[in-house]
């Protein structure tokens, strides 16, 4: 409940919200919680989207406005959403190497340099894609854990062609 009042006066003052969506939350309409958690995974009202297609569709619909709220916009409808941590998400790798290709979560396929990747030394391991910072998650995730050493206190990837070590994800990293 915090998040949906927090979520709802941000709106009202974002110009990059369309006018009638601001007018409808401001008139006390209900605000129904669409959450993209910080996996990649979609809730409504906290029941997990079980539907795939229509994950695809949100993934490939969410935008952040100038204010740094996001809101789902599949036209003519904007609907604004609570994401944890980023709508960026790398799925999967083509192959271990410096450079290779990744399809996020949204279908897009974007080529990856695996030799600029963050952690935070716990369970995240993140990198940049064209339009922003993305957390790596399913297949992914997987294909680079199984070749992380831990080497004098630092992860160190082992690719096909060379090591490289991930540099600690800086303070803020998923906030541009």
């Amino acid at each position: 409940m915090h998040d949906l009042d927090q979520l709802r006066h941000k709106i009202l003052d974002d110009q990059d919200v369309p006018q009638p969506v601001r007018d409808f939350l401001r008139n006390g309409a209900d605000l129904e919680e669409i959450r993209l958690d910080a996996r990649g995974r979609w809730s409504h009202q906290g029941e997990p989207f079980l539907n795939e297609r229509l994950a695809a569709l949100f993934h490939r619909s969410v935008q952040r406005t100038s204010s740094g709220n996001h809101v789902l916009h599949i036209p003519p409808y904007t609907y604004p959403i609570i994401v944890e941590l980023t709508h960026r998400f790398v799925d999967t790798i083509a192959q271990p190497a410096t450079t290779t290709t990744a399809t996020l979560l949204d279908g897009a396929t974007v080529t990856l340099d695996l030799t600029n990747l963050y952690t935070d030394g716990i369970d995240i391991i993140a990198c940049s894609v064209p339009d922003g910072p993305a957390r790596l998650v399913n297949r992914a995730y997987r294909t680079l854990t199984e070749r992380l050493d831990e080497r004098d206190g630092q992860f160190v990837l082992r690719l096909d062609d060379r090591d490289v070590t991930l540099a600690p994800l800086p303070d803020g990293f998923f906030n541009a």
